[in-house]
C-alpha cells in the first residue's frame, strides 16, 4: 500500500459503494444529490467549512483506474463534500490516500467501519455490500473454472 496525497481533479466517486449500488448511477452528480437528500451530505460540508478537513487516521482508500485516476473506495462522502466545497479548484486541493492494489486489500478497513462502527450502514447498504461480494465471488469462481 503506497499513501499519497491526490488532487480533487483525479478522484472519482465509486459507483459501486454499497450506499447507492442499487442505483445504477452514471455520473458524480447523480451520486452527489443521492448524497445530499439521504446521506447527510450538507451537514458533512458545513463541518468541513466550520472545522477544516482533518485526516487524522482517515484518509481515503482508493484504487488506481485505467484513466490514471483514482476511484474512492473508502471516503465517498468525505471526497463528495470536499468537491462541493472545492467546485473552483479541484485540480490545486489534495487529500491524503492509501492507494490499494485491488478491491480486495480495502475490505476489512471499509466492512469494519460500516458494518458496526462509526458510520454504520443501514441493512440495505450492508445487503448491498454482501450481496456485491457474494456476486464478485461468483464471478471469479466462474473465471477461474
Amino acid at each position: 500500500m503506497e499513501t499519497m496525497e491526490i488532487a480533487l481533479d483525479l478522484l472519482r466517486l465509486d459507483f459501486l459503494n454499497p450506499r447507492f449500488s442499487f442505483f445504477n448511477f452514471k455520473t458524480e452528480e447523480e451520486v452527489i444529490d443521492y448524497l445530499k437528500k439521504f446521506e447527510q451530505l450538507d451537514a458533512l460540508v458545513t463541518s468541513i467549512n466550520a472545522y477544516g478537513y482533518k485526516t487524522l487516521g482517515e484518509r481515503i482508500i482508493v484504487i488506481k483506474d485505467e484513466d490514471d485516476c483514482y476511484i474512492v473506495l473508502e471516503g465517498n462522502r468525505r471526497v463528495a463534500a470536499l468537491k462541493e466545497i472545492h467546485v473552483g479548484s479541484l485540480r490545486t486541493f489534495t487529500v491524503p490516500a492509501d492507494i490499494v492494489l485491488d478491491r480486495e486489500d480495502a475490505l476489512f478497513k471499509i466492512a469494519s467501519k460500516h458494518i458496526a462502527s462509526i458510520k454504520e450502514w443501514s441493512p440495505v447498504e450492508k445487503r448491498a455490500f454482501y450481496s456485491n461480494q457474494f456476486e464478485a465471488a461468483m464471478k471469479e469462481g466462474k473465471e477461474a473454472k
